[in-house]
């Protein structure tokens, strides 16, 4: 969601997300299928993913997620001493 102008391969996402491969080779098989995530290109054997900025779905958890990371910042914020 951070850098929603990347693509990344299936690898990539599992790297960074700490989930397995296959089970990341699974849900992007679904999420695909579902309009979320889209094929960018091919990068020699990989194929690259981002999510698809026209989604609606997508739209909201962009949304979601800039609302709970702004009140997190907000939270953790420490005012200056003077």
């Amino acid at each position: 969601v951070i850098h929603d102008d990347f693509d990344y391969s299936l690898t990539d996402m599992a790297a960074l997300s700490g989930v397995s491969y296959s089970t990341i080779k699974t849900l992007a098989k679904s999420l695909e299928r579902h309009g979320i995530l889209i094929m960018t290109r091919r990068v020699g054997k990989a194929q690259m993913y981002r999510l698809d900025p026209t989604n609606p779905a997508v739209v909201k958890l962009k949304e979601l997620y800039w609302t709970v990371a702004k009140r997190s910042a907000r939270k953790n914020i420490v005012p200056a001493k003077r």
